[in-house]
């Protein structure tokens, strides 16, 4: 159900329908880097991640709709603010009512002006990026969290390996140690929010309720009630569940 996210992306990406000629940046372009990050992230989880598990438990049919219509909303419209990067107009932001100009050369003047603005946003390189501590934090956090969370999938994956289906074909469950499972029952919840605001801090650096951020808060809507139902399940299911891990975030829920 995921692989519908680096597709439906990967699309809008190089449609790049808000951008300049509709053509999306060159391949020097921090927006270009960022792309791949976001393409990476789930090629992991909707075919390398599947591949490393030895088995998965059956998701009910509104789950899978959900993660679909997430995947089809979200991610067109990431894709769509990272190929008109800069000054460029971003997906569902209400663009400010045009003033009047003065005089026809006042008006001529901000149109050559607001064409500047978009050519040098456009020109901005990697390069340029990579000297920028901002953006630096943004791909740092991306990274650790996106290395952590495989981390984390890997210690399920473990013991989903060392503890096989019973006879009958149920899944046999067990209790995770180790890493940010001693704090949390889902640290590979928490690790994904750390990705994607280091990606959202990367993209769109000044706070702006933009795409980057729009994600990040759907991300945390979906999945926080998930870990604390799940959490609450790990209770019920173990007696011996240590009682003072929290759900998704370490000491506080």
């Amino acid at each position: 159900m995921e692989i519908v996210s680096p597709l439906s992306f990967t699309t809008v990406y190089l449609l790049a329908p808000f951008a300049p000629n509709t053509e999306p940046p060159p391949l020097n372009h921090p927006s270009t880097l960022l792309a791949t990050l976001f393409v990476i992230h789930y090629i992991n989880r909707a075919l390398i991640s599947p591949l490393r598990s030895p088995d998965r438990s059956k998701s009910h049919i509104a789950v899978v709709f959900a993660a679909v219509i997430f995947n089809l909303v979200n991610p067109p419209l990431m894709a769509a603010f990272l190929s008109a990067p800069g000054g460029y107009p971003h997906p569902l932001r209400r663009k400010p009512a045009t003033p009047i100009p003065a005089s026809p050369l006042a008006g001529l003047i901000q149109n050559l002006q607001d064409k500047v603005a978009a050519r040098v946003a456009l020109s901005r390189t990697l390069g340029d990026a990579l000297t920028d501590p901002v953006f630096l934090l943004g791909i740092f956090m991306f990274l650790v969290g996106f290395v952590s969370n495989i981390f984390h999938d890997e210690i399920l994956y473990d013991l989903r390996r060392s503890h096989p289906p019973t006879a009958d074909g149920e899944p046999h469950y067990a209790i995770p140690y180790g890493g940010l499972y001693k704090y949390i029952s889902y640290p590979n919840y928490l690790c994904e929010w750390v990705e994607f605001v280091g990606f959202a801090i990367a993209a769109s650096p000044h706070w702006n309720y933009t795409p980057p951020w729009m994600f990040v808060v759907a991300e945390i809507m979906v999945m926080a009630p998930r870990a604390y139902k799940g959490h609450q399940w790990y209770h019920q299911k173990f007696p011996e569940y240590p009682k003072d891990r929290k759900a998704v975030i370490p000491f506080v829920y």
